[in-house]
């Protein structure tokens, strides 16, 4: 985007900034002091405000907004269209607005003349992606998937009556499901397996998705958002920092669930897509020293992480315990993701070891959560869920964490929120006293927070105290 400056006093410092920032690039400054006309600022001549008819530009930018209406006005008497005219800010409506290019900056330093070398690397952000995608997989295999996971959650909610009390359904998610899931329960009591299949199969766009992805309501509101392109670009920037690069390639996912998003480098990204990826890559770092790592994951929505760590951590063991619910969805998605991986579906009849020394994904339900041998899991996971929880129920899975958790613990969890339902913050949950806390800060993730002023969710990692190495052989 080319960009003029009409001024060039303080005001102007902010608006060269977020040219940089952006990749604009700025054609030249117009000012109404005779003194300066002709003279260079950063490289770009200072020009009267008359010769703007001579310049080519996309926008121009005032920079101030005390004398923002008066300079508007001069502009439009010399022909620019009111619509080319912005403010470094006024209200809600931001110059940078409507930008469609991410940003990402790699630095060197010239070894010899300590000359600081940048290399910009840009992506643009398309159109949204909206057509409907089919299952990657024919009809017949398509309804032998489901009747195979319908046969799973036949049996994981035959045993769910006899779980003990923190693995029961809490007060949030029992009326939540019951509320926000009414096609999934009518074909549940109808056994009716193929609307079953027909609700998997687009579950990114309906209400199988309700507290995952937000169902079919998030769904249509970021079909009706005129511009979701400054919440892709917040994510996009703490993901390519967080990472140390912008492979957006590796953004991919698979068409599984009829997904949505914006195409960005010929792949469809959905702002959840910057968090899965990142937390993949974060366990991939943790655990690139152990041949056959276990992760575990309490809550696993979709699978989004799921995917991400199966993709990063090749040979790792994935173990995740949901309610039945929810593990239906995960089972889909994993299962059509991964269908060369070994497979593990609820059965009733689990050995927890053997299953951990033969299958790739183990997708179990919550309750099975006790079964897991002592100190079996490398690296255990939660994110968003735990503070929803009955108290009860939250000691209940923190003693499980810490009694089967022999390498790293992470989490992100509520520390404060606007909702109206019951949460419990972080600060209240049990001490692990088996394990060393690394880092509690809040979470990097805007997007999670996007409603408040503060943030919701903080971030711990917590390590297991034997095995917290750094400064053991010191004298």
């Amino acid at each position: 985007m080319d960009i003029l400056v009409f001024g060039t006093g303080g005001s102007s410092v902010g608006i060269e900034h977020e040219c940089v920032l952006y990749g604009f690039n700025i054609v030249a400054f117009l000012d109404n002091n005779p003194a300066k006309w002709n003279t260079v600022r950063d490289g770009k001549l200072i020009l009267p405000p008359e010769a703007v008819a001579t310049l080519k530009f996309d926008r121009i930018i005032t920079a101030t907004a005390l004398f923002h209406e008066e300079m508007r006005q001069q502009l439009i008497a010399l022909g620019i269209p009111d619509e080319q005219i912005f403010a470094t800010r006024v209200d809600s409506r931001h110059w940078a607005e409507g930008c469609r290019y991410l940003i990402f900056r790699q630095h060197a330093v010239d070894p010899v003349s300590e000359k600081l070398m940048t290399e910009r690397v840009s992506f643009e952000v398309g159109a949204k992606a909206l057509d409907d995608i089919p299952p990657p997989v024919e009809k017949s295999a398509h309804t032998a998937l489901t009747q195979r996971l319908w046969d799973a959650l036949l049996i994981a909610e035959r045993d769910l009556e006899g779980a003990s009390t923190p693995y029961q359904v809490g007060a949030n998610w029992q009326s939540f499901l019951r509320d926000t899931r009414p096609e999934y329960f009518e074909a549940r009591q109808a056994n009716d397996v193929e609307k079953l299949g027909d609700l998997l199969a687009n579950f990114c766009r309906n209400n199988m998705s309700t507290g995952i992805l937000g169902g079919r309501a998030a769904f249509d509101d970021y079909a009706a958002h005129p511009d979701m392109v400054s919440g892709i670009r917040q994510n996009f920037n703490v993901w390519s920092y967080s990472i140390g690069g912008a492979p957006v390639h590796e953004l991919a996912s698979p068409p599984i669930g009829n997904p949505f998003g914006h195409w960005i480098d010929g792949v469809i990204v959905h702002p959840n897509t910057f968090l899965n990826h990142y937390r993949g890559r974060f366990v991939q770092k943790l655990l690139s020293n152990i041949k056959r790592p276990v992760i575990a994951e309490i809550g696993g929505g979709f699978g989004g992480f799921a995917y991400y760590a199966l993709k990063f951590v090749p040979g790792c063991c994935y173990i995740n315990f949901d309610l039945p619910e929810n593990l239906l969805i995960s089972s889909y998605y994993l299962s059509l993701a991964y269908p060369d991986l070994r497979i593990h579906l609820y059965s009733g009849k689990e050995d927890m070891q053997a299953l951990i020394d033969n299958y790739d994904i183990i997708l179990m339900p919550q309750y099975a959560l006790p079964w897991l041998p002592d100190r079996s899991v490398d690296f255990f996971i939660n994110t968003i869920s735990l503070s929803e929880m009955a108290y009860s129920t939250i000691c209940e899975y923190l003693r499980q964490v810490e009694r089967t958790t022999d390498g790293y613990f992470y989490h992100e969890n509520l520390i404060s929120n606007g909702t109206g339902y019951l949460y419990y913050p972080i600060d209240t949950f049990p001490k692990l006293t088996e394990f060393h806390e690394l880092t509690r800060q809040p979470s990097r993730w805007p997007y999670f927070s996007a409603s408040s002023l503060q943030h919701c969710h903080m971030e711990q990692l917590f390590v297991r105290s034997d095995r917290l190495q750094v400064g053991v052989n010191r004298t």
